[in-house]
């Protein structure tokens, strides 16, 4: 009998012995064998991936527009990209004084932050042809190839024969400058036909009918427009309805009146 208490007793002390190894480790304890460290929410050394650096922001140039002008410069045109805000001032209104936009070699004029994605500005003069556009602030430097292009204006120094048949067909010449192989001339509202450009500083057109009287000669192309106003007259083709009399002598002298 003494020896079923002794196994019973024995046998519950073993138990007891495995459920406390289940047991919490005490605040402060230093880790045992049987513990298993594991890491927090976060990163290695429990910061938040949200508080995480998201590294350094970049300067983007994407377009330029519009994206042709006038040499004389004076076009207001949008620069869109990004990181013209951010990374250097809470707003648009504390970037302007650090910022620099230049049109080849030329810096623009009237500088005007948008927002973080757009710059609005007023082109300088430049040179005809295409030219680079670079943005450059705190963040960093960007360009854009070929980005914006200059033209000239059209201007009609003169236009030659000032007198057109009614009838059409008169060849006309306009000379100039800022002509392109896409240039109109338009006289008295119409289109002149057969138009040939050349260079850019002449075309010569063959003019359309029109009433007799003034009429204006307007030079027209993908750089803009030129009016010239009441520049060239035209007259009316005379018509011969019929003579007074009909017949005379041989020897001539006889007054014949002329209807038409």
């Amino acid at each position: 009998m003494k020896a079923r208490v002794y196994l019973v007793m024995a046998l519950v002390v073993s138990l007891a012995g495995c459920s406390g190894g289940s047991q919490s480790r005490p605040d402060g304890g230093e880790p045992d064998g049987g513990w298993e460290e594991t890491a927090g929410e976060g990163d290695a050394t429990g910061q938040d991936a949200s508080e995480q650096d998201e590294g350094p922001v970049v300067l983007r140039l994407d377009d330029v527009l519009p994206s042709r002008g006038p040499v004389q410069g004076g076009t207001w045109v949008n620069i869109v990209g990004a990181g013209f805000v951010e990374g250097i001032a809470e707003s648009p209104f504390g970037v302007r004084d650090v910022t620099l936009v230049t049109f080849g070699d030329n810096p623009a004029l009237d500088l005007e932050v948008v927002r973080d994605d757009m710059i609005s500005v007023r082109t300088p003069p430049g040179p005809a042809g295409p030219v680079t556009v670079a943005v450059e602030n705190p963040n960093g430097r960007v360009e854009l190839t070929d980005a914006f292009t200059y033209f000239e204006q059209v201007i009609v120094d003169s236009v030659q024969p000032l007198d057109l048949s009614s009838r059409g067909g008169t060849p006309i010449r306009a000379t100039g400058s800022g002509f392109t192989q896409d240039t109109v001339l338009m006289v008295g509202g119409r289109r002149a036909g057969s138009c040939a450009v050349t260079g850019s500083t002449r075309v010569d057109c063959l003019a359309p009918p029109g009433a007799p009287g003034l009429a204006d000669v307007e030079v027209v192309n993908r750089n803009g427009r030129r009016l010239l106003f009441r520049a060239v007259r035209y007259h009316a083709v005379p018509s011969l309805l019929g003579a007074q009399p009909a017949a005379g002598p041989s020897s001539g002298g006889t007054v014949v009146a002329l209807a038409g």
